[in-house]
């Protein structure tokens, strides 16, 4: 009974969780066209990586300083984390200027810091890439590991993917307002929106299931 009542109260609470992570949503955009002009800054404040990390950071604020480890919270965050992980990485085996279409114009913040004369503009904007991928699209794989081997837990053994799809479909169009999703990362890129929203539909749904099984 009482892990009954632990399991009900860690729900309870990851639904309340999320709803404040979705409700900042439109706020944020507001804020962002209020107070920045700068059409590169708002599209990277507004990407979907970018609400991934606030996540992170409210739920390590929960954990560390309020005393709140709710696990579903934690599944949730690392299921995200690892669908992130998994379609930056297909869009760029699709089409690099994912990578560099987009900063057109843009100089490598590195050579801000320390003057680079002999390294093309090109190289420097790959290492900084690189270095964000580490940091935005790996660590926090790696950091929630735990939750992804023992994704099946006892407590917290339910369908995740649909509460991953509604986030996803809540932040594109708060965000977007449309479902073109492209339009947000690189608008000129050539890619059918439709076989995008179907892919992230089919792979949400198999991840889940995958994990669910092997971690059984």
């Amino acid at each position: 009974m009482n892990n009954l009542i632990l399991v009900s109260k860690n729900f309870y609470e990851f639904e309340y969780f999320l709803l404040c992570i979705l409700t900042l949503m439109p706020i944020s955009k507001k804020l962002a066209d209020i107070f920045i002009d700068n059409v590169h800054i708002k599209r990277k404040l507004n990407q979907y990586t970018t609400w991934n990390i606030v996540m992170i950071l409210f739920n390590y604020i929960n954990t560390m300083y309020w005393g709140y480890n709710n696990v579903i919270i934690d599944k949730f965050i690392a299921l995200n984390s690892f669908h992130i992980l998994c379609y930056f990485h297909c869009f760029i085996l699709y089409d690099k200027r994912i990578l560099f279409e987009e900063l057109q114009g843009v100089e490598p913040f590195i050579s801000k810091l320390i003057p680079v004369n002999k390294v093309s503009k090109r190289k420097l904007l790959s290492f900084e890439y690189f270095i964000c991928n580490i940091i935005l699209h790996i660590l926090p794989v790696y950091f929630y590991k735990n939750s992804l081997v023992n994704y099946n837990e006892k407590g917290t053994d339910i369908n995740m993917y649909i509460y991953t799809i509604c986030f996803k479909f809540v932040w594109v169009l708060n965000i977007i307002g449309h479902f073109n999703v492209t339009t947000i990362y690189v608008p000129k890129l050539d890619i059918c929106n439709i076989k995008i929203i179907n892919l992230i539909l089919l792979l949400d749904f198999f991840i889940d299931k995958l994990l669910n099984e092997i971690t059984y």
